[in-house]
């Protein structure tokens, strides 16, 4: 296993194209918004982050791909004060863990998880919660 490190040479990053990465392949493949991740950013932060990209048209030609990244983080300090009563996930829609209030569960794990199902699902994301609180509390599960 090789360690990879942060590259902060300015003319690297410069030279960089954008239109290898997949938040940028696929978001105007689908003609939607796209989000990519969570993955470790190595270019610029190496902490995990989230790519919210969006393809732009004008008069149906494209011109090219809006995109944003978004501190893991960032989205953790958000949902946390949400999550203090029940056991919660957040993943992608290939089941890959974004946020999670169960330390079991980590960030960039891919979701294998009888005990939780989904709560809700919208086209980027999925909720878990536990699927049936009262089953799991003689599971030796702690809330």
């Amino acid at each position: 296993m090789t360690q990879v490190n942060l590259d902060l040479d300015q003319a690297t990053q410069q030279r960089l194209d954008f239109r290898t990465f997949e938040w940028f392949k696929d978001a105007p493949a689908n003609g939607k918004a796209f989000i990519h991740g969570p993955y470790v950013d190595y270019i610029c932060n190496t902490s995990y982050t989230l790519t919210a990209a969006v393809p732009v048209y004008f008069k149906d030609h494209f011109l090219g791909v809006a995109a944003l990244d978004i501190l893991v983080s960032r989205v953790e300090e958000e949902l946390l004060p949400y999550s203090d009563r029940d056991p919660i996930i957040l993943t992608n829609v290939d089941k890959r863990i974004i946020f999670s209030t169960w330390p079991k569960y980590r960030v960039g794990d891919l979701l294998m998880a009888p005990d939780f199902s989904p709560f809700h699902q919208t086209d980027y994301f999925i909720l878990y919660a536990l699927a049936n609180r009262d089953a799991n509390k003689n599971t030796g599960h702690t809330l």
